[in-house]
């Protein structure tokens, strides 16, 4: 018995249209909060570049003057456009929302070239739903605007577009160099972003080439680092000297700030910076595991099932109990460069990322079930 038809079909993409569409607009039409402490950062940052000259890393007086700490790693890259911006406009509140604005739109560019790649034409409900979880994801939204965390929500932006190119070079059969090259550049791009989000990108392609016998890959982590070799420089200076020592990273424990079992399952109403997965991730999710232990319906998508148990493992890196003081007891250099992740939390979110891809295939095929034929 067909639930949904084609005149249902319309309105359920026009929803989803919609609802990506306001998704975009909406950095236009909000106020802007400028008492909030991480937009004390991005203001130093955007007015330094402004003035000139261009500098890769921030100065020391750019942060004596925020008062930030957990971002000195990243780099000034993805300040420029809102500095141009500062300079066309002359307002800081114009330049940020423009900003947020093509961020939002870059972000559901890629995130739908992404999931065509996964999914392909014959799913389009998947790709569609799948882009809009990435979307609007509640980690994703609490960073672009509960912190107006530039330099991490670049990254995000970043994400899918550098897993559409790892995805196009593990099934090329011409042109393998140029998905090499494009990749690395994108995976670079992600570590002048956030240092954070660049090793995990790393971890997950590692993991990828490694156990699907897909040894091209492999290219992507040593060309990319090659490319981000000043950042890399930056690393090696807070390991291994005391440049970094001002911002008090020696001895800072991330432990605390990981996720209990609770914060899991909050929606956009979160305590202590811990978005939950959401409304869509939670339907998602529920319909994999119907899907799985009930309908018995097979997998036959290698990115649902790698995407699947890299979503599990992040989940582990994100937990309050995971053991992240042992790693800082095991020197020095150790203790400093975990204390720079900041939050475990960042893995959270990264993990709801992950879990877009199963969810909407899940809840695609889910529609399509109800239509009685694919869409």
């Amino acid at each position: 018995m067909k639930l949904l038809d084609v005149s249902h079909h319309k309105i359920v993409r026009l929803i989803l249209w919609g609802g990506i569409a306001l998704a975009m607009l909406f950095p236009l039409t909000r106020s802007v909060d400028w008492n909030q402490v991480i937009l004390r950062e991005w203001i130093s940052r955007v007015e330094e570049l402004a003035r000139g000259p261009f500098r890769l890393f921030p100065t020391v007086q750019t942060y004596i003057d925020s008062g930030i700490r957990d971002n000195a790693l990243n780099s000034n890259l993805f300040f420029v456009l809102p500095a141009l911006l500062l300079r066309v406009t002359g307002s800081i509140s114009m330049a940020y929302r423009m900003t947020m604005f093509f961020i939002q739109g870059g972000t559901i560019v890629f995130a739908k070239l992404f999931f065509d790649a996964c999914f392909g034409e014959t799913e389009s409900w998947a790709v569609l739903l799948g882009a809009f979880l990435y979307l609007t994801c509640p980690y994703r939204w609490f960073l672009a605007f509960s912190q107006g965390d530039l330099s991490m929500l670049m990254g995000w932006t970043l994400l899918p577009l550098y897993a559409w190119a790892v995805l196009r070079l593990s099934t090329a059969e011409k042109h393998v160099w140029r998905y090499v090259i494009l990749g690395a550049v994108i995976l670079a791009g992600i570590g002048y972003a956030h240092f954070v989000l660049f090793g995990t990108a790393i971890l997950l392609t590692c993991l990828w080439g490694a156990f699907g016998k897909r040894l091209t890959a492999l290219l992507l982590p040593i060309c990319g680092c090659i490319l981000f070799m000043p950042g890399l420089h930056q690393l090696w200076l807070l390991a291994f000297s005391d440049r970094y020592d001002v911002w008090d990273l020696v001895g800072y424990t991330i432990m605390p700030k990981g996720y209990l079992l609770g914060d899991y399952l909050n929606v956009y109403a979160f305590r202590e910076s811990h978005p939950g997965m959401g409304l869509g991730l939670m339907a998602g999710l529920g319909t994999v595991i119907w899907y799985r232990f009930v309908d018995s319906k097979k997998n036959d998508k290698d990115a649902m099932g790698f995407f699947s148990w890299a979503a599990v493992l992040l989940w582990l890196l994100s937990f309050r109990v995971f053991p992240w003081e042992w790693l800082q007891r095991l020197g020095r250099p150790f203790l400093k460069l975990v204390g720079a992740i900041g939050t475990p939390a960042t893995f959270w979110g990264l993990a709801c990322g992950c879990l877009c891809v199963p969810a909407g295939r899940a809840l695609g095929m889910l529609i399509e079930d109800l239509s009685g034929k694919k869409s």
